[in-house]
């Protein structure tokens, strides 16, 4: 497929009435406002086999062929049959009607799978198509028909849909497999290779295009490519769609230059005119706005901060879900509020585990913020033993960066914030969870200059010890250590050395 460009071939023999339907059919093509090639090759070329002939004739999102010639006739069949095989099924075929019956005989043949446009030329040499239809006989044939450039125009329109539609679905799968087989600069020079050829025809932005762009472009946290994309799209239907102005609000906020919150908080409130938008990812992103901005105001922001509980809170009322859940009670413990004593919090943990409860067992669930989600609550009710075990399946999960690092801001934002008991031990749980935070950062991390570093070490037994490496390159012996956390694993021994040679 060639994608992006509506291509039309026509196979018309070289005589004057064939030209004249030729002549009908460039005018409609050039007349439309769509994105047309027309091109005409001879049907010698065709017939001969030659490879560039063969190549555009099977690759053309809509062939013409005449059948005028009756030697033209076998040929021109097999090779519009060869098309059907690769499912290239835009096809028309015209035909010179001086004869009723062979016209009607030829209907038999290409009616159930073609397009078949039977003309005639008046003396003044207008191309008229003849109206004709399926079961034989004089009264299904209308021989003063109407004008061939009419028929044309009607069969074009509706072929360019349904090209569309196909090319639409190259770019989706085009899209999904670069998600799935690239990624990082590789995966950037793929979408901007898909990205070239579909400006080529910007009707081919549906919104669901749209969207599945923003999306791959926000797991790579290019939000520059997401605001871009967005702004150099005409301001129409398909950009004013609710999913659209949320990715793009939500790159505006990531992206964070000046003035883009603001306009993102514009963006969203002109959305949320509307009623039926009234869902918890739309009201939850203005919830993120003012939580971050109440984050990077180092907490001062408590205005902010009040607004952040409002608008996560109205998305958890509007439907309870983890994501608003689990946001609104982190800011409330952040404001003040404590589980044993908030009966909002105690409701919101409730519908949480229940909530959570219902996707299956943790180590079952496969979407990495429901998993999130039960990482976070057992850390707001300091149950590290089981902030560990949702560790391990985040970790397995493999998520990218900016999940995790959305992850480890609400984990900080609680730890900076929580009032802590210096006397107090610190528990092997509370170890455990230290080494997950730690491990987590790495992760997030380009670079680092650190000698100690967490790291996974995997036995034979398939279980997973947290363990720190630790590079001893200024002391004499210049080793490395292996230690391995003792909980909650029960090891013969947990520290090894590796000494340089």
């Amino acid at each position: 497929m060639q994608g992006h460009r509506l291509t039309i071939l026509s196979v018309h023999p070289d005589t004057k009435e064939a030209t004249s339907a030729f002549n009908a059919l460039d005018a409609v093509a050039k007349d439309l406002p769509l994105n047309v090639k027309i091109d005409r090759i001879p049907f010698d070329k065709l017939d001969f086999g030659e490879t560039s002939a063969l190549d555009r004739f099977y690759n053309a999102d809509i062939v013409v062929g005449d059948l005028s010639e009756h030697a033209h006739r076998a040929p021109l069949f097999y090779q519009l049959g060869v098309r059907d095989s690769f499912d290239m099924q835009h096809n028309i075929v015209t035909f010179l009607d001086k004869d009723e019956e062979e016209t009607l005989a030829l209907l038999k043949l290409s009616c159930t799978t073609y397009k078949f446009v039977p003309y005639y030329i008046r003396e003044d040499g207008s191309a008229i198509a003849t109206e004709v239809q399926p079961g034989g006989g004089k009264q299904n044939r209308t021989p003063t028909g109407i004008p061939l450039v009419r028929k044309f125009r009607r069969i074009l329109q509706e072929m360019d849909v349904a090209a569309r539609k196909q090319h639409k679905e190259f770019f989706l799968t085009a899209l999904r497999k670069a998600r799935e087989n690239t990624q990082g600069e590789e995966l950037k020079e793929e979408l901007r290779r898909i990205k070239k050829m579909m400006d080529e025809d910007p009707r081919l932005y549906s919104g669901d295009i749209i969207v599945q762009l923003l999306l791959t472009y926000r797991d790579m946290q290019d939000y520059d490519a997401m605001v871009n994309l967005v702004g150099q799209l005409p301001d129409d239907e398909q950009t004013q769609k609710a999913a659209v102005q949320q990715h793009y609000a939500f790159a505006l906020n990531r992206r964070k230059k000046e003035g883009d919150r603001e306009k993102a908080l514009q963006i969203l409130n002109q959305v949320l005119k509307k009623k039926e938008n009234h869902v918890p990812d739309l009201l939850c992103l203005c919830g993120r706005i003012y939580k971050d901005k109440f984050v990077e105001s180092e907490y001062e922001d408590k205005q902010s901060l009040e607004y952040a509980i409002v608008w996560y809170r109205r998305g958890f009322d509007v439907q309870p879900n983890v994501y608003a859940g689990i946001n609104l009670a982190t800011l409330l413990v952040i404001s003040g509020k404590e589980f044993n004593k908030s009966t909002e919090l105690q409701r919101i943990g409730i519908t949480l585990n229940n909530l959570l409860g219902k996707k299956g067992s943790l180590e079952s669930l496969q979407d990495y913020w429901d998993v999130a989600t039960f990482f976070e609550i057992s850390v707001l009710a300091e149950d590290y033993s089981k902030a560990c075990a949702a560790a391990e399946c985040m970790f397995k999960l493999k998520p990218p960066v900016w999940y995790l690092k959305s992850t480890l801001g609400n984990i900080n934002l609680i730890n900076s914030l929580r009032r802590k008991d210096e006397t107090e031990n610190v528990s092997e749980e509370k170890q455990g969870f230290d080494f997950w935070m730690d491990f987590f950062v790495e992760a997030t991390v380009e670079s680092t200059t650190d000698v100690r570093f967490p790291v996974l070490v995997l036995e034979p037994s398939k279980i997973y010890v947290p363990s720190y490496i630790v590079v001893n390159a200024e002391t004499d012996d210049k080793s490395i250590e292996l230690r391995h956390l003792i909980w909650p694993h029960t090891l013969d021994k947990v520290h090894y050395v590796f000494l340089s040679l």
